[in-house]
């Protein structure tokens, strides 16, 4: 059963998406696809660094959509994973989120 995560950044400090991206990298059970929406555009450069830096592969989309709504249906599009999972750029998941969910 493949897994996706889907992580819209609203936020405005690259600190709290990479401590959301990192909750999702370290999950005990394995997520097969990370997408990440920036809406707003404001960290899109920082992002991509996040990206490049990762040793994931990560897909990176900007979308021009005003609330968070959209967003993750725009994400969701991009996934192929039988499970999406939602978190927004902000949050941070427990290390056996997933995995307790399964």
């Amino acid at each position: 059963m493949g897994v996706a995560a889907v992580i819209v950044s609203h936020a405005t400090d690259i600190e709290l998406v990479e401590r959301a991206l990192t909750s999702v990298l370290n999950q005990t059970y394995p997520v097969d696809e990370i997408v990440i929406i920036e809406s707003k555009k404001r960290l899109i450069n920082d992002l991509t660094e996040l990206v490049r830096r990762t040793d994931r592969e990560i897909l990176l989309r900007y979308c021009d959509y005003y609330n968070a709504s959209e967003s993750r249906n725009r994400g969701a599009l991009y996934c192929t994973s039988e499970f999406i999972c939602f978190l927004d750029g902000d949050d941070e998941w427990y290390p056996n989120m997933i995995e307790d969910r399964m």
